[in-house]
C-alpha cells in the first residue's frame, strides 16, 4: 500500500470505496484498511461532517423507539464501534444498568 496521508471523512469514504468496490477484500487489504482507519481517522472531522445530516436524526428516533420498548432487555449493553460520540447509546441508559463503549480507534476512546 502506498504511503498514507491524513484522511478526512470524504477521502476516507473514497478509500473505503476503492477497497470495497467489489465487496471483496483480501485479508491483507482488510488489515491495511483497519490500520489506515486506526491511524488516520479524525473524530472532529467526522463530527463536523455529520452535523445537520438527516440520517443521524432518523437513527436517534429509531434507537429511542427501540430502547423505550420491550424489544430490548438486559442489564448490560455492549456498544461495538462507538465512534467519537455516545449518541447511539444515550437513549439506552434508561433500559440498561451498565453500558460498555468500545472502539478500535484510540482517538475515539473516552
Amino acid at each position: 500500500m502506498d504511503e498514507m496521508k491524513t484522511y478526512n471523512a470524504a477521502s476516507t469514504a473514497e478509500l473505503v470505496y476503492n477497497y470495497c468496490g467489489a465487496n471483496v477484500m483480501s485479508s491483507v487489504q482488510q488489515e491495511a484498511m483497519r490500520e489506515a482507519y486506526k491511524r488516520n481517522f479524525e473524530p472532529r472531522t467526522y463530527i463536523d461532517f455529520c452535523k445537520g445530516c438527516i440520517l443521524p436524526i432518523f437513527q436517534q428516533t429509531e434507537l429511542h423507539r427501540i430502547f423505550y420498548s420491550d424489544l430490548v432487555q438486559g442489564k448490560t449493553l455492549l456498544e461495538v464501534g462507538t465512534g467519537p460520540t455516545m449518541n447511539n447509546v444515550l437513549s439506552a441508559s434508561r433500559q440498561f444498568k451498565d453500558i460498555v463503549l468500545s472502539d478500535m480507534v484510540d482517538a475515539n476512546r473516552i
